[in-house]
């Protein structure tokens, strides 16, 4: 993959980006209250 492709991949998938960052926000990841570590 170019570059040029990588930055549009980013962009075309940026509202997707924001909406699970907004998701992990607000009910955290997936095992966070398993991990031992």
């Amino acid at each position: 993959m170019t570059e040029a492709e990588k930055q549009r991949w980013t962009e075309k998938n940026r509202e997707a980006f924001k909406a699970y960052d907004e998701f992990v926000d607000k009910y955290g990841l997936f095992g966070d209250g398993k991990r031992l570590f």
